[in-house]
């Protein structure tokens, strides 16, 4: 980060000194790893649990193989690509974590309802195929979860093991997803894994309003601290500051030497003349 950059942060990110409970607003507590895991696992349920159901959509669609195929392929190509914008966007003070999931599940939840609603003739394989498309960029808030791991935490070995632990659970929704859809699929056909998604979208984006803090000033704040506790406007002048501090702290190394040395010198004189006596 360039120093035009780091003055930016400084008078972006105001910091409480006086409050020494600033660090601890932005720890996340249990139910919020709980909401994050929720949130990050809603991406392999959109892609894989409807994959069982294809050849239900195949003849309800009145479509081919390859069209059914490319309405994952696509929401995947459109997740990759919305990945890149939401993770930039995330990044910047005026939208934030919290803001990028509550913007990306919008979407989210567009593209799960169009996939519902999808009729059945004139087309509907390229209106399915559009709206996974949406559903794609909405997934791509997911991402999200793994940044607000590292605002949240700043020990290492905290933010790996969350990190694990999230892993572990997206790893078990990959497993669990395709069965589950192919259940309901078989149940109540492949229209109503979508409608379950939907809501399940809805119910996270009300929680991530009410009940998620904003992490992004936390982990700016911290970095803030760290560099000094009651930064100036100016991070040039903090770190003319810092080197002024520097130099005061070597020249009373070095008089604090002198003394030493020359009470050492005066004891040596003293010894020698009482020797002589």
């Amino acid at each position: 980060m360039s120093r035009s950059e780091e003055a930016e942060v400084v008078k972006e990110v105001p910091v409480n000194d006086d409050d020494e409970e600033g660090e601890e607003k932005g720890v996340l507590r249990w139910y919020h790893w709980c909401l994050v895991g929720a949130i990050d696992v809603i991406g392999p349920f959109s892609t894989d649990s409807y994959v069982p159901n294809q050849p239900q959509m195949r003849r309800d669609l009145e479509t081919t193989n390859v069209l059914t195929g490319l309405t994952l392929q696509l929401n995947w190509l459109s997740k990759g690509v919305a990945t890149l914008a939401i993770g930039a966007l995330s990044d910047r003070p005026a939208i934030g974590r919290r803001g990028a999931l509550l913007r990306t599940f919008a979407i989210y939840v567009v593209g799960a309802l169009g996939s519902f609603l999808t009729p059945t003739k004139n087309y509907g394989i390229y209106t399915l195929i559009l709206f996974r498309v949406i559903q794609g960029i909405g997934e791509s808030g997911t991402t999200v979860c793994t940044a607000i791991a590292r605002d949240a935490l700043e020990s290492p070995r905290d933010r790996l093991r969350v990190l694990t632990a999230i892993t572990s659970l997206r790893l078990s929704a990959i497993a669990v997803a395709p069965t589950l859809g192919g259940l309901v699929g078989d149940a109540y056909g492949w229209r109503v894994g979508f409608c379950a998604l939907a809501v399940v979208a809805v119910v996270l984006t009300i929680f991530t309003y009410f009940c998620l803090p904003e992490t992004l000033k936390t982990a700016l704040d911290l970095a803030l601290r760290k560099r000094r506790r009651r930064p100036p406007d100016d991070y040039l002048a903090l770190e003319e500051q810092q080197e002024e501090e520097g130099e005061e702290e070597a020249q009373e190394e070095e008089e604090r030497r002198e003394e030493e040395e020359k009470e050492e010198d005066e004891r040596g004189g003293g010894r020698r003349r009482r020797g002589r006596g």
